[in-house]
């Protein structure tokens, strides 16, 4: 062995005899070292950095892994979205918006025709209106949020609940107004508008608060189990209301459509399966919103546009639809309207007159005069 220094000035000549070994380096605890001005001299240094949950020490650097950041690897991953269900509902959502709009326009052209005058036209554009505001939450469900975006995933939410629902409830309840009152009264128009515009004010109300009072809120951020964070819309503190308003809402639908159940199918829409396809979007919806910060959001964004993509055609398809596509293909009653064939005068009218001679009370009910929109 060959002592080159001694002490930090002095250099000798000197060589002494001597046995030791040299033991292999524990790379678990301690790390190799080449000294850079005598290669031949190594060193075996212990490890002191702390990184080993998130990444591994090397030379005393923490190279860390699982997208992990930080000198000691303690800074949290940014969750990244999967990007093939993006691509997959943003072309859906798009096909399925140009038919809701182009449904809009048929419905506006042939509203003087009998099918459209039956399902009153106000409320089936309302419906559709309705379900563009949710097929545009479509393109919001994978964004980034902010809070403008989370304002306006509130509004386009709410406004196509009233829309929709208020829409499916207040034709529930003209029919069942006119089958079940004692002197077969018919529902003013200016009437069910009134019932129609207390539903949409009271939502707009509640997204007023929630947009200028209750907005404290809007961004907040959440960890996975991998220590992924990841951020999304939080409810406000009076969220509470509105899912009172729904659970409200899907009561009084199911009570009406199941009024109707005996009324001659002649004379009202298979509202029924609308109704329940759009009361389970709903309570999903609620879900979802209340268990933002406990599942992924690949999972629960995943779950919210099936829903969306799903549930919203089965409701267009059943009252806007089929009404569309018989006026086309009829080839009988196609080019007449609404008034044309089908006059208000008795014959006509016969048409549309019954008589129930059972229900549950063993009463007998007569219909006539039903005024349409």
């Amino acid at each position: 062995m060959k002592i080159l220094l001694i002490g930090n000035i002095f250099q000798f000549q000197s060589r002494t005899p001597m046995e030791f070994s040299i033991n292999k380096c524990n790379e678990t605890t301690h790390f190799k070292e080449v000294d850079s001005d005598y290669p031949e001299i190594k060193t075996c240094k212990k490890i002191e950095c702390n990184c080993a949950r998130h990444g591994k020490c090397i030379k005393n650097i923490c190279e860390c892994i699982n997208g992990w950041k930080g000198d000691l690897c303690d800074i949290n991953p940014i969750f990244v979205q999967i990007k093939w269900p993006i691509f997959l509902f943003s072309i859906i959502g798009f096909i399925e918006l140009a038919l809701t709009v182009v449904l809009i326009v048929l419905t506006i052209h042939f509203r003087e025709y009998k099918e459209i005058k039956l399902g009153k036209p106000f409320f089936l554009v309302s419906i559709l209106v309705g379900t563009i505001s949710h097929l545009m939450m479509v393109f919001l469900g994978f964004s980034e949020p902010t809070k403008f975006s989370c304002i306006v995933n509130y509004w386009l939410r709410l406004m196509g609940n009233a829309f929709i629902y208020g829409s499916i409830i207040i034709k529930c309840y003209q029919i069942s107004y006119i089958y079940y009152y004692k002197k077969l009264k018919v529902m003013s128009n200016r009437k069910a508008l009134s019932y129609y515009y207390s539903i949409v004010i009271a939502h707009i109300i509640i997204l007023l608060i929630w947009t200028f009072i209750d907005n404290e809120n809007y961004v907040l951020s959440s960890e996975l189990s991998e220590g992924q964070i990841y951020f999304y819309c939080g409810k406000p503190k009076t969220y509470l209301i509105s899912i009172i308003f729904s659970l409200f809402f899907i009561i009084v639908g199911i009570h009406e459509v199941y009024k109707t159940r005996y009324i001659p199918k002649q004379l009202k829409e298979p509202l029924g399966l609308p109704l329940y396809a759009y009361s389970i979007y709903i309570l999903i919806d609620i879900f979802i919103t209340l268990f933002r910060d406990s599942y992924s959001p690949n999972f629960l964004n995943t779950i919210q546009c099936l829903s969306i993509i799903i549930f919203c055609p089965i409701v267009v398809y059943n009252l806007n639809f089929k009404k569309i596509f018989t006026i086309i293909n009829d080839t009988v009653d196609s080019g007449k309207s609404y008034e044309k064939t089908y006059g208000e005068n008795e014959n006509s009218m016969n048409l549309y007159k019954t008589e129930r001679k059972q229900d549950i009370y063993d009463k007998q009910f007569g219909i006539s005069s039903i005024k349409y929109f």
